[in-house]
């Protein structure tokens, strides 16, 4: 399944154009379907994890403090469910928004950094994702680049 050419998000009003790299958000009955795009692997994971953080809050231009994080094994599909929900439980557990996501793919593993603030410093624009869904997941090689798709569930 190729990745649409343009993406239309939560509100259809905003229609936001493919470039070699980005993400969109859209809403799927009681659901949230997250699709993202890069010239790597590794900026396909990135963009995943910007399109989760839109789900729930609002980060524009702010700074934080980053931590490391190593998620795996797994294959593609798998490490970005894994991913998603490194991001969950540091907003859900330790109330940190991630508003920066460096990834870097070693085998079976992503490593990387996550910045994040306290949840007190966004502007939250809904809830904070349940999980992350096995159904419908996607993560391959699409259009010379990357791209992936992922249901949370909110």
């Amino acid at each position: 399944m190729a990745l649409p050419r343009v993406w239309h998000n939560l509100h259809p009003s905003v229609v936001i154009e493919r470039t070699d790299r980005g993400h969109g958000v859209q809403a799927h009955t009681a659901d949230v379907v997250i699709e993202a795009w890069g010239p790597t692997a590794a900026a396909c994971y990135e963009e995943a994890a910007a399109a989760f953080v839109d789900v729930f809050a609002a980060v524009d231009a702010v700074e934080g403090s980053a931590e490391p994080f190593d998620v795996g094994p797994g294959r593609p599909k798998e490490l970005l469910v894994l991913l998603l929900e490194e991001l969950l439980f540091g907003a859900d557990a330790r109330g940190r928004v991630p508003v920066a996501t460096e990834v870097e793919v070693r085998g079976d593993h992503l490593i990387g950094r996550i910045t994040a603030v306290p949840i007190e410093e966004v502007a939250i624009v809904g809830s904070i994702p349940k999980g992350v869904s096995y159904s419908e997941l996607e993560f391959g090689r699409r259009d010379g680049g990357w791209g992936c798709r992922a249901v949370v569930d909110v």
